[in-house]
């Protein structure tokens, strides 16, 4: 293509076609479409998110929203809040220093001309080149269009289409077509998960897009805890063991010139950015390539999947933060207008791609699908498709599994069953057993300090089954599903531990505090979880007032909140946080409550504490005797409590007060020396702040109270030391079997399972255990 010398504006596939073509030195300035926006508009500097956060209290998510709108604003009022709000974020930046242009770059657009290869149907689009015209020479080069009618190929489902994709690929290869020539497009995550396990049996290695998030790897997890134990960044940096990932760690670090900073201030931070990390792929010398573009060779072979409605092309819908309407003021791409582009993208991609496989399947797992309206738009002939077989032993062996579970159920014979020999197929035969590993590799996992980490959770899930210790911890299948529950969980921690800063105000920092949980969520989901929000701001603000009242009248005088205790033992580390400590010391003696918030249904038990269950009371009682803090103190525990936070069902007719007062009371068990409960609760012989701790006349305990002896105390915490050093030597022995256990005939470990679709548990599995009930909640 001939284009003049100076600024190309296109994307990279683009600009490497035209670098080949070349039979002469050119002097070509490349920019893709957004680096000329960031260079014109100017961008905010990194730093500028902190900034942001710290002085108008608000989330990283709305922070990084503002950061993307603040380039368009200019000086003036817009006589709409979110606007001007913008505005002064804006002008706060630059007096700060934290905006920046690039003043050179626009000295430099007067020497030469722009071309814009990339074309936008965007009002954005209009006023760039617009106010660019009257700068220098602006040309919208005009590509010749092919107008090709390529044929697009229908499936019965993804994984056929799938399998035909990869038939066809496997066939261009015998062709000498390089496996770095051919191009999948559209690969959304059920295409992913199905290519991934395809591209490993038919041995066609695929450069599939970085695999994201390190959050579950022990790289992370060490990271969070050092930035919450250390007070430089390198301290944090000396404490960690060498990763893949320490390099782009220091980067950040270096980006966000974080280097004289508090570590703690930037966990949510780091959080955050860790989901971001991406793992190395692994590098083959060919490989498919999974790509966005739109651009390609005529010597390229491209396979554009899943062209159904709704799906192909994408559909934006307005649900931003600025809405459509004040996008328009701003000369920012409305929804509507990222639909239209979407649409002649797609187009223009199918009608000028010479080696184009187009393809749709019409059912998703139980969901129905329909072509996409391009199709008949374009008016492209739809042919139905069918995956032939013989590309991959292992694929065609599960294919014909599947036939056959599809034959014993409904009778129903696929020609493929008639037409080729099934007597290597193994249907409905497979062993379920762990088959173990080699111990030498746990020796080797955890060979450094504190390098095999434990907590009560962690220890939960080995005693009720090591396969499920085995595939959370080991093998890290764990993912992290953010829920309404698990928002509202993490809020109302957030708050109760805020609560006893000097400076709190329940309305401030739960706004504040509300904006972070609530951040990221779509429109649709915003409005109704903030109705949670807000019926879970009203038992907050009773509960904060509550605890207050109470803690003012004990003389635990001293409060820990979110205390993380670790407790480390050569290779063996023991940790967790104490949600609230209440503590007083005399005379070198420490007289402690512990407290752990719950905004769920746990009940709070102690019964079979010796096989590892219910350990959650008994491990902080562990935590606290290890506690540095209180190292070579004698420590006296006066109860060990769960508090419910939680929204419950109000009775009109009765005084709403009391019955959310109720429901606060600390459940748990309490020491069973009225001079030690004294200083936590002085009106314990009717309690209104224990539940069920009262006295009788005679001075005993009451039926219900649920007490517990200095003896007891100090057998529970053996009792966890003992059972901590049996998971550790259970998981250095490599112990991981199949044993989910049974309690007077209750199954305690598959129910709320999420491997259970992996082990295959048989009855045969199951360990029986005795019921053993802690004595003392039969009082």
């Amino acid at each position: 293509m001939e284009l003049k010398e100076g600024f190309i504006i296109c994307d990279t596939k683009t600009k490497k076609k035209i670098l080949s073509s070349l039979k002469e030195l050119k002097n070509y300035i490349f920019l893709s479409y957004n680096e000329l926006l960031k260079k014109y508009y100017g961008s905010c500097k990194k730093e500028s998110l902190f900034y942001l956060m710290d002085q108008y209290q608000i989330s990283y998510d709305l922070a990084m929203e503002y950061m993307k709108y603040i380039p368009y604003v200019q000086k003036m009022s817009y006589n709409n809040k979110k606007l001007d709000s913008i505005v002064s974020l804006r002008s706060y930046l630059e007096k700060l220093g934290l905006f920046e242009k690039d003043n050179l770059f626009l000295y430099r657009l007067k020497q030469f001309p722009i071309t814009f290869i990339t074309k936008k149907c965007t009002m954005e689009f209009k006023r760039i080149t617009e106010d660019l015209s009257k700068i220098t020479e602006v040309i919208l080069y005009k590509e010749e269009t092919l107008n090709n009618k390529p044929v697009v190929y229908q499936y019965k489902d993804i994984l056929d289409e799938a399998y035909d994709v990869f038939h066809m690929m496997k066939e261009y290869h015998k062709k000498g077509i390089s496996y770095n020539n051919m191009y999948i497009l559209n690969m959304t995550s059920d295409y992913e998960y199905i290519f991934k396990r395809l591209s490993k049996n038919y041995n066609i290695p695929i450069k599939f897009k970085e695999n994201k998030n390190i959050l579950h790897t022990k790289f992370a997890k060490d990271l969070l805890a050092l930035l919450e134990e250390k007070e430089t960044f390198q301290e944090v940096i000396d404490h960690l063991i060498d990763s893949e990932f320490l390099s782009p760690l220091m980067d950040l670090i270096k980006e966000y010139s974080l280097e004289d900073k508090r570590p703690k201030d930037y966990i949510d931070f780091f959080r955050r950015k860790l989901s971001e990390f991406s793992y190395k792929a692994d590098l083959y010398k060919e490989m498919v390539n999974v790509s966005d573009s739109i651009h390609f060779n005529d010597d390229e072979y491209v396979f554009y999947l899943g062209l159904n409605q709704g799906i192909s092309p994408k559909i934006y819908k307005d649900l931003d933060y600025l809405s459509d309407e004040l996008k328009e003021i701003l000369s920012i791409p409305t929804s509507v207008e990222l639909n239209k582009e979407e649409r002649e993208d797609l187009i223009y991609f199918i009608e000028n791609t010479k080696n184009i496989h187009l393809s749709f399947s019409i059912r998703r797992g139980t969901v129905d699908l329909f072509p996409s309206g391009i199709i008949s738009q374009l008016g492209l002939k739809i042919e139905n498709r069918y995956p032939s077989y013989g590309y991959s032993k292992e694929e065609d062996k599960l294919r014909f599994g599947v036939l056959l579970s599809i034959y014993d159920k409904t009778h129903e014979v696929d020609s493929a069953l008639e037409n080729y020999d099934l007597s290597d197929v193994s249907y409905l035969t497979f062993d379920n057993t762990y088959k173990g590993i080699n111990k030498s590799l746990m020796e080797d996992r955890y060979k450094d300090e504190a390098s095999l980490s434990f907590s009560y959770s962690t220890m939960k899930y080995y005693f009720e089954c090591p396969f499920h210790y085995y595939l959370e911890k080991v093998l890290d299948l764990a993912s992290y599903d953010q829920t309404i529950s698990t928002r509202l969980g993490s809020y109302s921690h957030k708050m109760l531990e805020d609560s006893y800063k000097e400076e709190f105000d329940f309305d401030s920092f739960a706004k504040k505090n509300q904006e972070e949980f609530l951040s990221g969520i779509e429109a649709e989901e915003y409005q109704k979880e903030k109705f949670y929000f807000h019926q879970m701001n009203e038992v907050l603000e009773e509960l904060i007032r509550y605890n207050h009242n109470h803690e003012n009248l004990s003389s635990l005088d001293h409060v820990l909140r979110e205390e993380h205790i670790s407790y480390i033992e050569g290779n063996l580390k023991f940790h967790g946080y104490i949600d609230k400590l209440l503590y007083t010391e005399l005379y070198g003696e420490i007289y402690a409550a512990i407290m752990d918030y719950k905004t769920g249904k746990d009940i709070v038990s102690l019964d079979n504490v010796s096989d590892g269950f219910n350990l959650q009371l008994p491990s902080y009682m562990y935590l606290l005797s290890k506690h540095d803090k209180f190292k070579g103190k004698r420590i006296h525990i006066i109860g060990i409590y769960l508090q419910k936070v939680n929204m419950i069902a109000l009775d009109n007719s009765i005084d709403i007060l009391s019955q959310r007062e109720k429901s606060f009371r600390l459940q748990g068990f309490t020491i069973n020396d009225p001079s030690l409960i004294l200083k936590l609760d002085p009106g314990f012989n009717k309690s209104d702040y224990i539940q069920s701790m009262m006295t009788l006349k005679d001075g005993s305990f009451g039926k219900y109270s649920k007490i517990i002896t200095k003896d007891e105390e100090d057998e529970l915490i053996l009792k966890m030391d003992e059972l901590i050093h049996k998971a550790k030597d259970g998981v250095m022995n490599a112990d991981f079997k199949i044993a989910p256990k049974l309690i007077n005939n209750k199954d305690k470990s598959c129910t709320f399972c999420k491997y259970k679709d992996i082990c295959f548990k048989k009855y045969n599995d199951y360990v029986e255990l005795e019921e053993k009930k802690f004595k003392k909640e039969e009082r």
